[in-house]
């Protein structure tokens, strides 16, 4: 039978609530240009813009705010 190695009462393997936050760069807008849906968010590393994550689809208000500006 297979033995847990940590110890009861130890934090050994556990995940930590704790979080390090980290700037991305928006690197896309899936379209349309004017309401974009969502963006695309990039992380420098190594010198080049690797992608990291899709937003979910963006709410209305946040979709006018951000596409207002790109639009013209």
């Amino acid at each position: 039978m297979p033995t847990n190695p940590t110890r009861e009462g130890s934090n050994s393997g556990r995940k930590s609530n704790t979080e390090t936050p980290v700037d991305v760069i928006c690197a896309a807008v899936l379209d349309p240009i004017t309401r974009p849906e969502a963006v695309v968010a990039g992380l420098p590393i190594d010198g080049e813009l690797r992608i990291v994550e899709r937003s979910a689809p963006l709410k209305a208000a946040a979709a006018k705010m951000l596409g207002s500006p790109m639009a013209g």
